[in-house]
Order: C-alpha cells, then sequence, then structure tokens
C-alpha cells in the first residue's frame, strides 16, 4: 500500500525458508492443525458478497468436503473481528456489513460529497501547520474524489460486480458538519487512508486468486488482508468518536505521522506492512499468463496519486491548431522539448534511480503541502541529468493515468540569453500550463487566450508581473502542480532574484499543492534564499553507482576501437571509480582521453597521472590544444570564445563559418573552411555538437575555467565577436550573397549589390551576423576604451556620421527590414528611418563608450526624428540606455517637452519610456533629469506617465511612479475617457491595481470627475464595457473591483455626477445585463433607486434598464421601489415605458455590438416589447393614470 515499494521483487534463494515461517505463522503448519485451520478459514454461516472478480479471478478456496467454490467477504469477516462495542457504535452509525458494495450508481454521490468539501476548504483557504510544512486541506479532498474514480475505474473491467468496502461509514462521515481545518483535516485525512486501501485491496483480491497463486499464499493473503481491513474499520470508528470532542490535535497527528504515534493509524500502518511482505511473495509466485488488465492495475498502485478534477476543464476552450501553435510560440519560443531531449539523450540508462527513492524527495512528492526541493551539488556530479530524471518521472506517472494535474519545467544555461532570464522562464511556464500536463495542446485555458489576445492587439508582451498572474491563475486551477527547474544557478545573476521571489510569491498564496524542484549550485543568494528548505546534497557516494554504470556502458564501446583495453577494464574501471569523487563531467573526460590512448602502456600511464580536480583536468586538455599547431591553436580558441560569447545556441554551420575570420585584422581575412569532425577534434570534448545540431560548451565548468584561468570574460568574448561582426559589415555589404566557401567583397563602397531571393536560416552571414552584431557592442562596452579602441574605428567607419551613414549601414537596413528582425526580434523599420541618420540605430542599441569621439565631434539635432516622431534621447530612454541619455543631456536635448512630428500624438520622453516598459529610462528621467510626473498630453490614449503603466499594467513602472516619483494619483486627466488614472484601472485592470492606487497611492475614490464618460471610479467598475468580449476582464472580476471599491474603498453609491454618459452607479449597472451588479448596489449600497439623472439621456435607472432591454434589471428595481416616471428637476419626466418602446439609436447599436450580431438586436426587441407590457401592467396595478 502506501509503504509498498516501487518495484515488485523477483523469486529469491531463501524463498522456500520465507514461506515456511510464514506457513507457520498463519497456520502452525502441522499436518493435525492443517485441516482444521482449512476449514475455519473456508467455512462461514455469514452472508458472503462478490468481490470485484471476473469468474476466473475469484478469491477461492475449497472446502475440506469437497471442491466448491465460495467467495468471500473479506469486509464482513474484519467486521466479526471488531470487539462487540466497536460493532455496536459502527452499527448506530449506519455501517451494514451486507450492504458494504458500491455500485456505479453510488460513485456520483461521493464525488460529489468531496467536492462540497474541497469547495468549503477553498473557500475558508483552510491550512494547517505541521512542523514540517503548511498542509492545504483542499488537497485531501482532491486525493479522496481520484480515489473514488479509482475505485469506480475497478467496476469496468470486472463488471458488473461491485467493489466491497464500508461505504456506508464513507457516506457517514461526508455528512458531519465541520467548522475548523483540523476537523476537516482529521475527516478528510482519514478517508484518504480508507479509500486508498479500498482500491488496494480491492486489487489485491482481484490479481492473487486460486488460479494465480499457491493455496497457502492465498490464505495467507486473505489473512492479511483481514488485518487490514480490521485496523481500518477501528480507524473510521476511532474518528467517528473523536470528531465529537473539541481536542483533535492528536487524530491530526496520528493521520499525518502514524509512524510516531500509538494509535489506530499507527496499528494500521504495522499492518500494511505485514501485508506488503506477502504481497512481494505472491508477486514473485504469480502465474507469468495472469490476466493483464489485473497486472495493470497492480503496478499503477506504486505510481504516485494524481489528482482527477473534472471541473477543470470547464475553464478550457478548444483553439485551431495553427492558432494554438501561433499562441504558444508568442507566449514563449523556448524549445523546451528539444531541451529536454537533449539531456535524456545523453544521460546514461538506468541511472539516478536512488534520487527517486531518497525519502526527502518521496516526502517532496507525496505530501499534501505545497513544497521545494532542492538539488544542490559541486560541479560536474550531474545535477542536470538528475533533473532530467525527475523530469521523466513524473511524465511517465502523468501518461499512464487520467488527471488533472499541471507540469512544466525548464533548462536555465547561461551562455544562451533565451534560457538564462527570469522572464524565460516564467513565460514557458506559461507555455506549458496553458492546459494539464496530460491535455491536448489545443486547448487552452480561457483567460489565458484572452489575455494573449488583448497583449497582442496593444502590441505589448508578456511581461514578469503579467506572467505572475497568469501563473497564478493556472496555479489555482489544476489540483496540483509540479515545477521543475534545472541550473538556476545559471540563471542571470543580476535579475534571477525576481525569479526567486516569483517562486516565494506563488507558493505563498496558492490554495493549491505546488511542487517545487530546483536544482543549482548553492550560491550565496541561492542558499540565503532556499536554505532552509529541504535539500539534497548530491554526495560522491549518492551518484558512485549512477558512475559506474556509465562507465561500464562506455568502456566496451572504447574497447571495439582498442583492443588493448578489454583486459585492463577492471583495471580502468577501479582507478576511475577511486578518483572521481562523485563527478560526471571528470569521468566523461578521462573516458574521453583513453579514447586518444593507443598502446597498453599509454593507457597504465593516462592512468597513473589522473588529475585531482576538473581544473586540473581541463588544463591537462587546454595545453595539448595550446602546445598543437599554431592555427589549430588559434581557431579552437575562436571557436569556445564565439561559443561562449554567442546571444544564441550557434548552428552547426554558423560557427564552422564564423571561426574562419581572424578578429586581430583591421582587413576582412579569412581562412579556409574545416569541418565538425576537425573542430570536435581540436577543441578535445570542450567543446560539442548537440541531438539539435547546436554548439555548446561541454559543461558549464569548461566555459569557467576558461573565464577564471584565462579571463575569457562575456566583454573579452564579446570585443572579438564585435571585431569580426564590424568587419564583415564592413567588408561583404551584401551579407545574402555570402557562400560557405568564400565572400563576395564589394570594392565599390558605394554601390549596392544584387540580392538573391532566398534566405537561409543556418546561414551565420545571412541569420545570426545581421540580427546580434549590436549585442556584442553592447557587451564589449564594458571592458576598457584602450582594448575597445579596434571597435571603435570599426564601428565608426560602419555607422558614417550621425547623420549621413555609409552605404554599408544602409545596405544592412534593408536586409534586416527584409527579414524584421534584430536581436532575435520583430522589429518596425520605422524605428531606424530614415536611414541616412545613423544616430538613430546609436541610440536605439545605446552605443556610448564604443563612439565616445563620435558624439564629442556630433553636432545632434534634437528636433530631428523618425518615421515615428521619435527624438534620439526618446529613443535612448525608452530602451533604457541611461549613459547614452546623460551624453545626450549633455549634447543640449531637452527631456521635458513633448516630441514628436505633425502626423502622430507627441509623447514626453517619459511616456515614451513607460509605454516601452523601460524602468530604466523611466528612474533615469525622474531622478537625474527631474522631469515632472503630472505633465499632461493631448493624447486620449496616453495623457499622463501614470496613466500610461496602468494601460500597459506594468506593476514595476506603477510602483515607482506613486511611491518614488509622487505622482498625483488624483490627477483629472483632461483627455480621453477615464477622467482619472483609478477610473481607467477601475475600468479595465485587475483588481490588483485598483487596490494599489486606493491602498498606496491613497487615491480619492468619490472623485468627482470632470472629463470622460464616466464620471466616477466606481461608475467605470460598473459599466457595460463594449470590447469586454477582446480582454481577459471577466464580469466575476469586475464584480469583485465593485465591491472593494464600496465595501473598503467606502464609494459613494448614490454621488452626484457632473459628466459622462451614465448619471449614476446604478445607471451604469442598469445597462449591463447581468442583474447581480444592480442588485448588490441596491441591496449592499443602499443606492437611492429613484434618484434623478438630470445630465442621463435616460433620466433614471428604470428607464435605462428599459431602454436597453434588461428584464431582469427591470423586475430588481421595480421590486426595489423604482418609479415608473420620475419627475426631473429640469421639468422633464423619466419615462420607463417610453423608454421601454424606442428603439436603439445606431450609436447605442454600435456600443453593444449589435450591429455584428444582428440576432441580438432580435432578441433585445422582443425582450423590450415585453418590458413595455410588465412596466404598463405595474401602471395599471398602482393606479397612476400617467402620474407618479
Amino acid at each position: 500500500m502506501s509503504k509498498a515499494p516501487s518495484q515488485l521483487p523477483s523469486r529469491s534463494n531463501n524463498l522456500k525458508m520465507t514461506l515456511s515461517r510464514w506457513r507457520s505463522r498463519i497456520w502452525g503448519y502441522s499436518a493435525a492443525q492443517s485441516s482444521s485451520a482449512s476449514d475455519k478459514l473456508n467455512i462461514s454461516d455469514k452472508k458472503n458478497t462478490q468481490s470485484p472478480v471476473t469468474s476466473q479471478n475469484e478469491s477461492s478456496l475449497s472446502e475440506a468436503d469437497g471442491n466448491r467454490t465460495v467467495t468471500r467477504d473479506l469486509w464482513a469477516e474484519a467486521f466479526e473481528e471488531l470487539s462487540p462495542q466497536t460493532q455496536t457504535q459502527l452499527s448506530k452509525f449506519g455501517y451494514l456489513p451486507d450492504e458494504s458494495s458500491l455500485q456505479k450508481r453510488d460513485i456520483d454521490t461521493l464525488l460529489h460529497g468531496f467536492q462540497q468539501k474541497s469547495e468549503k476548504c477553498e473557500q475558508k483557504s483552510w491550512k494547517y501547520k505541521t512542523e514540517r510544512h503548511e498542509i492545504i486541506v483542499r488537497d485531501y479532498a482532491a486525493k479522496c474524489a481520484t480515489w473514488v474514480q479509482k475505485v469506480g475505474d475497478l467496476i469496468l473491467p470486472f463488471a458488473p460486480s461491485p467493489v466491497a468496502g464500508p461505504w456506508g461509514l464513507v457516506k457517514a462521515l461526508l455528512q458531519i458538519p465541520v467548522s475548523y481545518a483540523e476537523e476537516m483535516l482529521a475527516l478528510l485525512g482519514t478517508l484518504e487512508k480508507a479509500l486508498q486501501i479500498i482500491h488496494h485491496g480491492s486489487v489485491y483480491e482481484s490479481v492473487y486468486t486460486a488460479e494465480t497463486v499457491p493455496e497457502f499464499l492465498l490464505a495467507m493473503l486473505q489473512r492479511d488482508l483481514i488485518k487490514v481491513y480490521k485496523a481500518v474499520l477501528e480507524l473510521l470508528n476511532h474518528c467517528t468518536v473523536q470528531l465529537s470532542k473539541p481536542m483533535l490535535k492528536r487524530l491530526v497527528s496520528e493521520v499525518l505521522y502514524p509512524d510516531r504515534t500509538s494509535g489506530m493509524s499507527s496499528n494500521l500502518s504495522n499492518c500494511q506492512v505485514d501485508l506488503t511482505k506477502t504481497i512481494q511473495t505472491c508477486e514473485s509466485q504469480r502465474s507469468a499468463d495472469a490476466n493483464g488488465t489485473a497486472t495493470k492495475l497492480l503496478h499503477a498502485i506504486h505510481r504516485p496519486l494524481l489528482r482527477i478534477e473534472a471541473h477543470v476543464t470547464n475553464h478550457l476552450t478548444r483553439v485551431d491548431k495553427n492558432k494554438a501553435l501561433e499562441l504558444l510560440e508568442w507566449i514563449s519560443p523556448v524549445p523546451y522539448g528539444k531541451h529536454h531531449t537533449t539531456v535524456q539523450t545523453e544521460r546514461a540508462a538506468n541511472t539516478g534511480e536512488w534520487l527517486l527513492q531518497h525519502p526527502m524527495f518521496r516526502d517532496w512528492e507525496e505530501n499534501s503541502s505545497s513544497a521545494v526541493l532542492w538539488l544542490r551539488g559541486s560541479p560536474g556530479v550531474g545535477k542536470t541529468f538528475l533533473t532530467s530524471k525527475v523530469i521523466d518521472h513524473i511524465q511517465e506517472a502523468l501518461s499512464n493515468t487520467p488527471n488533472h494535474e499541471g507540469l512544466a519545467f525548464f533548462y536555465c544555461n547561461r551562455n544562451d540569453v533565451g534560457t538564462s532570464q527570469p522572464l524565460s522562464v516564467a513565460q514557458s511556464y506559461i507555455r506549458q500550463l496553458s492546459t494539464t500536463a496530460r491535455g491536448e495542446w489545443e486547448y487552452f485555458q480561457v483567460s489565458l487566450e484572452k489575455t494573449c489576445v488583448e497583449l497582442r492587439s496593444k502590441g505589448a508582451h508578456l511581461d514578469l508581473g503579467t506572467c505572475k498572474k497568469l501563473l497564478t491563475n493556472s496555479l489555482s486551477l489544476y489540483p496540483r502542480t509540479t515545477l521543475v527547474l534545472d541550473a538556476l544557478d545559471e540563471c542571470d545573476p543580476v535579475s534571477r532574484e525576481k525569479l526567486i521571489l516569483l517562486f516565494k510569491e506563488v507558493l505563498r498564496t496558492s490554495t493549491r499543492p505546488i511542487k517545487l524542484f530546483i536544482s543549482g549550485r548553492p550560491d550565496g543568494d541561492i542558499r540565503h534564499h532556499f536554505s532552509s528548505q529541504p535539500t539534497i546534497e548530491i554526495q560522491s557516494s549518492d551518484n558512485h553507482k549512477d558512475i559506474e554504470t556509465y562507465v561500464c556502458q562506455m568502456l566496451p564501446r572504447l574497447a571495439e576501437k582498442n583492443s588493448e583495453m578489454r583486459d585492463l577494464q577492471p583495471v580502468i574501471t577501479s582507478r576511475i571509480l577511486g578518483s572521481c569523487q562523485g563527478m560526471f563531467q571528470w569521468t566523461f573526460l578521462q573516458l574521453e582521453q583513453l579514447r586518444d590512448c593507443v598502446s597498453r602502456e599509454a593507457i597504465l600511464e593516462c592512468l597513473g597521472t589522473l588529475p585531482r580536480t576538473l581544473d586540473e583536468a581541463y588544463d591537462n586538455i587546454y595545453s595539448k590544444i595550446v602546445n598543437g599547431r599554431p592555427h589549430d591553436r588559434d581557431l579552437a580558441n575562436r571557436a569556445f570564445m564565439w561559443v561562449m560569447a554567442a546571444a544564441r545556441p550557434l548552428h552547426r554551420v554558423e560557427l564552422l563559418q564564423a571561426i574562419r575570420i581572424d578578429p586581430d585584422q583591421t582587413t576582412l581575412n579569412m581562412c579556409a573552411a574545416i569541418t565538425e569532425d576537425s573542430l570536435q577534434t581540436l577543441c578535445r570534448n570542450l567543446l560539442v555538437l548537440d541531438s539539435q545540431g547546436l554548439w555548446r560548451i561541454s559543461h558549464l565548468s569548461v566555459a569557467e575555467y576558461f573565464e577564471s584561468r584565462h579571463g575569457w570574460t562575456p566583454p573579452v568574448t564579446s570585443l572579438m565577436a564585435s571585431k569580426v561582426c564590424l568587419l564583415l559589415l564592413l567588408d561583404a555589404p551584401n551579407l545574402l550573397t555570402i557562400e560557405e566557401s568564400g565572400l563576395t567583397i564589394d570594392d565599390e563602397a558605394n554601390t549596392t549589390p544584387t540580392k538573391p531571393s532566398t534566405y537561409d536560416p543556418d546561414n551565420f552571414f545571412q541569420e545570426y551576423l545581421p540580427c546580434y552584431w549590436p549585442t556584442h557592442i553592447q557587451i564589449a562596452e564594458q571592458i576598457s576604451l584602450t582594448a575597445l579602441a579596434p571597435v571603435t574605428a570599426l564601428l565608426e567607419r560602419f555607422l558614417g556620421t550621425p547623420y549621413e551613414s555609409s552605404s554599408q549601414y544602409r545596405v544592412w537596413c534593408d536586409e534586416v527590414q527584409r527579414f524584421h528582425r534584430v536581436l532575435g526580434k520583430l522589429f518596425y523599420p520605422g524605428t531606424r528611418m530614415p536611414w541616412e541618420d545613423s544616430i538613430l540605430t546609436a541610440c536605439e542599441f545605446g552605443f556610448n563608450l564604443s563612439l565616445k569621439r563620435w558624439w564629442e565631434a556630433a553636432a545632434v539635432d534634437h528636433t530631428r526624428t523618425n518615421v515615428f516622431g521619435q527624438t534620439p534621447l526618446t529613443i535612448a530612454v525608452s530602451n533604457g540606455h541611461v549613459a547614452l541619455c546623460r551624453t545626450l543631456l549633455q549634447k543640449g536635448a531637452d527631456p521635458h517637452a513633448p516630441q514628436g512630428n505633425a502626423n502622430l500624438p507627441k509623447l514626453t520622453p517619459l511616456v515614451s519610456a513607460v509605454t516601452n516598459g523601460s524602468l530604466e529610462g523611466v528612474r533615469f528621467l525622474v531622478r537625474e533629469a527631474h522631469v515632472d510626473v503630472d505633465t499632461q498630453l493631448a493624447n486620449p490614449d496616453l495623457p499622463c506617465a501614470l496613466d500610461a503603466a496602468i494601460c500597459q499594467k506594468n506593476s514595476e513602472i506603477m510602483h515607482f511612479l506613486v511611491t518614488e516619483a509622487r505622482a498625483n494619483v488624483d490627477m483629472e486627466l483632461t483627455h480621453g475617457k477615464y477622467g482619472s488614472c483609478l477610473a481607467h484601472a477601475a475600468a479595465e485592470l485587475p483588481l490588483e491595481t485598483v487596490k494599489y492606487l486606493v491602498e498606496e497611492g491613497r487615491a480619492n475614490v468619490n472623485l468627482v470627475l470632470r472629463h470622460g464618460i464616466y464620471g466616477s471610479a466606481l461608475v467605470a467598475a460598473v459599466a457595460l464595457d463594449p470590447l469586454a468580449i477582446f480582454k481577459a476582464r471577466t464580469p466575476e472580476q469586475k464584480h469583485l473591483t465593485m465591491k472593494y471599491l464600496v465595501e473598503k474603498g467606502k464609494a459613494n453609491v448614490n454621488l452626484a455626477l457632473q459628466t459622462g454618459t451614465y448619471g449614476s452607479a446604478l445607471a451604469a449597472a442598469a445597462m449591463n445585463e447581468d442583474d447581480k451588479f444592480v442588485n448588490y448596489l441596491v441591496d449592499v449600497g443602499n443606492a437611492e433607486v429613484n434618484m434623478p439623472l438630470p445630465s442621463s439621456p435616460h433620466g433614471s435607472a428604470l428607464s435605462a434598464a428599459a431602454y436597453y432591454g434588461n428584464k431582469a434589471v427591470v423586475e430588481v428595481l421595480i421590486a426595489a421601489g423604482a418609479s415608473i416616471m420620475l419627475a426631473l428637476d429640469d421639468g422633464r419626466t423619466a419615462n420607463a415605458v417610453a423608454a421601454a418602446r424606442t428603439s436603439l439609436s445606431e450609436e447605442d447599436h454600435k456600443q453593444r455590438f449589435l450591429i455584428i450580431f444582428g440576432h441580438i438586436s432580435e432578441f433585445m426587441a422582443s425582450g423590450k416589447a415585453e418590458i413595455a407590457g410588465i412596466l404598463k401592467h405595474e401602471e395599471r396595478m398602482a393606479g397612476c393614470n400617467g402620474s407618479t
């Protein structure tokens, strides 16, 4: 059962002795006793209930006087062995042994009961803190429901037989009312144990029968099952008694820690141990041709329990496959599956099992709390391979069993920008959790799809704040989610704390269990955050067996190529295992060194001089490279530096092309091409070509070795890459004509070559060079001016002057426009148009130190813009290039004034920086340029900086503007439809933003607005949004915002408004088809239903509801006392009957999309006629005769 091993043992040599002892334990095993024991076990005067088995899989015994087979009800026999007192108590509670079978019709009843318990746990956010975990009580309800589903599945293969068990007790316990987390945990924990045993027992009874195991083993198994069933009945009885008492800590402790307590749970645990031993022996004796379905059920017992919750599918929607693929790629382009396949392929077979059996791993996987497990170890010990083993383990479990759980994993790689940033990790998790781990990828979360559509329509992307919200939604949807992250230490050290804090926040707030598995070295910041979490530190003894397995797999392959190794395999194995210190990477390197040995003496010499550390191993290998031919050495060094500097992994052809250029020359000089095999030979296994055709450093420790021992830091390697890129850009302007065999060089600097029509993404000169050369210069700027001088000279030649660019620069602009990529991202060509203004590119990429002389000599025209109306300062600040911004200010740039051209709305540099999400640029403008954050623009879409942050949903910038820049949260916006930042947030953003503005920004909830269409923040929250179908904000979210403003923000529901088209919050809600808004405002907000609305075209809330055909709202308002005809202050009358009979204007049709959806118009017309009839009836009943 829960203590059963993950793998069933084979027949052992001492099996006969073991069976003999167990015969004695069960039967006494004497000739005289055997017969009487058999009679006692086989003859029963109790009523038998058929167990869930087929005719050929029945539990049976032969009576002494015949061969008649009888089916035994082991649960009924267990009941008979209880004490009379316990039997009486269980009978009073509703347990009847004769009615202890589960039919298919009972399953829905039980599932409904556990669903109710689950909803109550979630509503109360019940958690129970123990000394090791904070248990999410709701998960026990999910596990109970899953066990019921699994028991129900047993009925099908063995139909029509029911499944025996104390089902009456389970149903009765579900009816017990509970009020506290402790009570619920005790109840559900007890039921979870019982349901698990019911399921396992049913499987055991079905698999081990007289046809599959010897008779004496069957009797032994049935005896042990009866003992376990009896212990379950005693535990259930104990639970019913204890739940009536005020102190439940003892029962909770028994449920959680049966091994550390004495009581019913402990007794049950001991009985399970005995049963497990018997099961092992039964399995070793079971017939090889046993029922296949039963065998699958047996082995499924030992897999982790996976949660099944049908409601998950209600939150998923089917998306067209092409659209689904497009959305997935937009969310995250990282090929996480390929990364896993690469590691999985390289991992030695049958290794890593020790980790899956580790007690800490088992506890992390099985408990019902959110939990972190940190796998830590020194360089080269195989952390990534072990992480891949964990992923395989979880994927296998999820693929074999129906479930609704979530799984996401990610491999960090320091040498790949795309896999070393916290945002990349978060985006990939969002992509993978777009559906369940076992679901089809074209099924999407509804809210995620809406968010993606909205962001794409605004030209925005998934920032870390949005990812956090989406991740929280996903984790709250699935009954349990597992997140795996390999090599946290390879995540960008400057920003990875954001990822760690994201993990901590979702773990803290999630109402469902989250299992977070992290591997990485114990860097200081990682150790600070995770040292208090359960940690498995890889010791040399842990993976010694894995390394031995790896060596034993590799040596025969080496011996096939060198017969001298065949007799030396034991010696090689012994020497390597004795020196490896648990390091896989060290072992790999030594085996590769042995591959180069030819004679027996050379092999023994190599074994006699094994290095002690990884660095010593690298010294030995690199010394051979350095002492080789100078040109071979240069090629290897260029290859190492290129792979370390590359902005993304280079394809096999790209690196072979890149290393042909000598970076130490002032003109282009290319050597002859070499093959990939030749390059690998030159690099002596420190550089590898992976299964995806990408060049990689063989291990992170190799890059660290070159950095620490040879000074190849990122600025140094990028300096080399910058020189190569600029040489190519200058001397080969037509990038697409470059072939692998050579270069076509244009000698006429001012001519533009003809371009071919084909594009090869694997060609370094076509894809990598045009897109990523700016990255290398940006990184190289961290080096000294002296070292940067060669790059400066080349870059100045390439750019030309600020307003008269070179022909080579213009060729590059033309090329990247054709393929719309720079730095691996889509871009708009207008950013750097006109192309003669190379200053635009210098500002976009922040070239400052590398163009020091260029900027000193330049006469910058601060009124000259690109086609988007952006000045050099606006471009630089929008991209966060603070150093260049300082240079531009010294050159006379104005950071305050709106900038742009006549054809586009003007923006200040601050609003541009906010819109582009540049927190660094915003900070610079506020702290150093001292701009006024409250400057308003005549721009209805972006009237001020704070509103721009709200529009972009950028919580980081919004927080900075409110807390440090002291933006006026209550500033009235004279342009746009909102009137204030709070009204904007209330209309379109999640509740968290509204809360922040009110609680941290001290926004005035009852500010009467003089501009915009709403008039107040509360109206903005309840008003119908005609674009709602294109946004991620649901009516439920709007309802939460309304409740918060009324209850926490103390919003005045009857606030007299000065502007807008609604007149009051109640009227705005009345125009909304959802009557719960009106109900809430009337019942909780005490809305005045007869409040005159002279500024509204309808005059009253009732007239507004009637005009828009909202029948349910009309009925609510009438019930609340709304007057059918309300006299207004200006002498007009708000006539609800007339409003119901008036057709919607064309403008109102457009507002509600009724022209687009014509069938809604017909529905509304019939609704308005029905409303008119209701109002006339009310008028007659009141005897108004046209008056109030």
